[in-house]
């Protein structure tokens, strides 16, 4: 089973992935500064929700079959139990890249 730490990197290569892709397209599509109360409203709803997701995460993977199985994925186990800190970062930075650009002078933000 050689292929299956792969998996692991497979995972993260796209969790980075979409990250950079959200943080492109923040940056490229204009946007009104109004829009950063709803993104700052949707970071503390991060911060209740994803706690429940790791802790759903951890419950599964102890209490299941498949606990043996997460000690191939290290990559990934170590992103869930750190997924609210990640996606806090992410999603700060691109509520910088979305709202820190200089203004449009063709209309836009």
């Amino acid at each position: 089973m050689s292929w299956v730490p792969k998996l692991d990197w497979v995972f993260m290569t796209f969790v980075v992935m979409l990250s950079l892709a959200m943080l492109v397209t923040g940056f490229l599509i204009p946007s009104h500064p109004i829009f950063l109360f709803i993104g700052v409203f949707e970071l503390l709803l991060w911060l209740f929700i994803a706690p429940g997701l790791a802790n759903a995460f951890l419950t599964m993977v102890q209490l299941t079959p498949l606990g043996g199985i997460i000690d191939y994925f290290p990559l990934t186990s170590a992103f869930f139990m750190n997924l609210p800190l990640v996606g806090l970062i992410v999603g700060a930075i691109a509520s910088i890249f979305t709202y820190g650009k200089t203004p449009n002078p063709y209309g836009g933000h």
